[in-house]
C-alpha cells in the first residue's frame, strides 16, 4: 500500500511540474457519473484519435555531415575559385575537389601559409605540408562544395 501510495505521489509531481492534472482512470468497481457531450464523442464510423498533451516528439535525423560530397555536386571552374581569394572568402581547389574553408580560416587554427591557398588550385601546396598527412584530408572534407571542373 504505501509503494502505491509513493507512486501516486510521484506521479502528482510530475504532473504538477508539467503544469497539468493527473488523468483519472475510473476501476472496475467505481462507475463514471460525468455525462458524454455528443459535440466531442467520436461517432460509431470514426475510430476515436488519442489525446495530445502537446506538440508530438519526432525521433531526431542522424546528422548529414555539413557541405558533404553529393552525387549531383555542383561544379567550378579555376575562374569561380579565383574569386574568393580572401581569408572570410577563401575557396581553394585540391586533388579535383573544391572547398570553402572561409568557416576554418575563421576558427584560427591554422597558420598564416593557409592564406595563400585561397582563389587558387592548391593541391601542391596542400600536400607540401607534412602536417596535412595527419587527418587534415578528413576535416577538409566538412568544407567540401563541389567538383573541379
Amino acid at each position: 500500500m504505501k509503494a502505491m501510495i509513493f507512486v501516486l505521489a510521484m506521479l502528482l509531481v510530475a504532473c504538477a511540474a508539467q503544469n497539468t492534472t493527473a488523468p483519472v482512470t475510473p476501476t472496475v468497481n467505481e462507475p463514471t457519473t460525468a455525462p458524454i457531450n455528443p459535440s466531442v464523442a467520436p461517432s460509431v464510423n470514426e475510430p476515436a484519435s488519442p489525446p495530445t498533451n502537446g506538440p508530438v516528439m519526432m525521433p531526431p535525423s542522424p546528422p548529414t555531415p555539413i557541405n558533404a560530397p553529393t552525387e549531383t555536386a555542383k561544379t567550378y571552374s579555376l575562374a569561380d575559385i579565383a574569386s574568393h581569394n580572401q581569408p572570410n572568402d577563401c575557396w581553394t581547389a585540391i586533388s579535383g575537389k573544391v572547398y570553402d574553408i572561409s568557416p576554418y580560416i575563421a576558427l584560427g587554427k591554422h597558420k598564416p601559409s593557409i592564406n595563400t591557398g585561397c582563389g587558387i588550385d592548391g593541391t601542391v601546396l596542400f600536400q607540401s605540408k607534412p602536417a596535412h598527412e595527419n587527418g587534415a584530408l578528413g576535416m577538409l572534407q566538412n568544407y567540401y562544395i563541389g567538383d573541379l571542373q
